[in-house]
């Protein structure tokens, strides 16, 4: 399949929309970086589940501002994101995303992905805060968020900005925001954080993760809001 995916017909929370190849099946969605995205979710209560997403022009999977409770589970997704890099090399633009989840978002699971080999790549902070490709981003979310036993990996040449980020930083929002959990996740190769949690962390846990190859392991620079809990992951060498 070589068309991006849109996804505007929402469930319900008694019936959701699923999404995912038929029995004894694999689909694969190329788009040959013609498109943005491989998948645009633009309704609630959906579930994507199972599928391969491969060179998208800048997200894989771009979750539409304000929508709400979307699953995204048991997929791979790779080679996706503008080519080249950061500031450094010339270029202007960060935070391409295996998942990006535009700002109002919420009540969103992610788990058991598998995230790799985004086609650009962060600087390091040699050359100044790094700036590049990320797994997974949450803008301003409104919380609620799940995100767990994903593998986040990639290579020093094409490493991330951050492994789990968003935004905005300093503020009274943030990712991923209020009653949260981020856990069982396995993140490297990050420039700056394995897993950024700022903004405002009422009642956000992040435990059982493991974390190798990255500056920082997990930012809580600017927590507007507690308390956040952080307790038993696993920092490597």
């Amino acid at each position: 399949m070589d068309k991006p995916l849109r996804i505007t017909e929402p469930g319900t929370a008694e019936a959701w929309h699923l999404v995912t190849p038929s029995a004894g099946t694999k689909t694969v969605i190329d788009v040959f970086n013609l498109q943005d995205n491989c998948i645009e979710v633009a309704a609630d209560y959906v579930i994507i589940r199972g599928l391969e997403l491969r060179n998208a022009g800048q997200h894989a999977v771009v979750i539409r501002r304000g929508v709400h409770n979307v699953v995204v589970e048991d997929c791979h997704m790779t080679l996706w994101g503008r080519i080249g890099g950061a500031r450094v090399w010339g270029t202007f633009h960060g935070s391409d995303s295996a998942i990006y989840a535009e700002r109002g978002s919420g009540g969103l699971v992610l788990q058991r992905n598998l995230i790799d080999y985004p086609r650009g790549g962060s600087n390091d902070w040699e050359s100044g805060h790094p700036d590049g490709p990320q797994g997974i981003s949450l803008i301003d979310s409104t919380g609620g968020n799940i995100i767990r036993y994903n593998e986040i990996r990639s290579t020093d040449d094409h490493g991330y900005n951050d492994g789990i980020g968003g935004g905005s930083n300093f503020s009274f929002q943030g990712s991923p925001n209020r009653d949260s959990d981020i856990y069982g996740n396995i993140i490297t190769n990050c420039w700056d954080d394995a897993i950024e949690s700022e903004g405002a962390n009422m009642n956000v846990r992040i435990w059982g993760n493991y974390l190798d190859q990255t500056f920082a392991f997990i930012a809580t620079a600017g927590t507007s809001k507690g308390p956040i809990y952080i307790y038993r992951n696993v920092f490597g060498t």
